[in-house]
């Protein structure tokens, strides 16, 4: 008799632990942080080379959550004046604290035939309008991660630019 009476606690405590564990998986998945607020921090022409030039953008992240973020890669897409300049992937993380803010610095490299194209399209009297795109997964939970889309839109004074 003692036997089943500790085979059934044995089993009670197996099913405490399972309810305990799907739990604490359900209040996981539910908690979905906030995305981060995303601007354009700054564009630069770095270098330039035979076949391309080489652009680095750096995107200012600002976390509206009480709890820090990591970003564990982002993928994007730059466009100037309507034109594809740059897309790719960046897999570096980033850690911001909660509240907090953060620099994504992107390396871009874009092929001269699409800056010949751009240049075509552009005067040096009018703003250079910049679509930036693309997507940032947030992890940081365990197993857990959350793709955010991202999306920056602006002008940037030509002439600033290329100096």
């Amino acid at each position: 008799m003692t036997l089943k009476s500790g085979q059934n606690m044995t089993q009670g405590k197996n099913w405490l632990l399972i309810i305990v564990i799907l739990l604490l998986l359900t209040a996981c998945s539910t908690v979905r942080p906030e995305p981060p607020d995303v601007s354009l921090r700054s564009l630069e022409l770095k270098d330039f080379n035979l076949s391309h030039a080489l652009l680095q953008a750096e995107l200012e992240l600002h976390n509206p959550n009480s709890f820090s973020l990591t970003i564990r890669h982002a993928d994007y897409r730059l466009k100037l004046n309507d034109i594809e300049i740059s897309n790719g992937r960046s897999n570096t993380a980033v850690d911001i604290p909660a509240h907090g803010r953060g620099i994504l610095t992107l390396d871009l490299t874009a092929a001269y035939l699409d800056l010949i194209r751009f240049l075509n399209k552009s005067s040096s009297t009018q703003p250079l309008e910049y679509q930036f795109d693309g997507t940032i997964e947030i992890g940081g939970f365990g197993i857990f991660s959350y793709p955010f889309p991202i999306h920056e839109q602006g002008t940037i004074d030509l002439q600033e630019w290329l100096q």
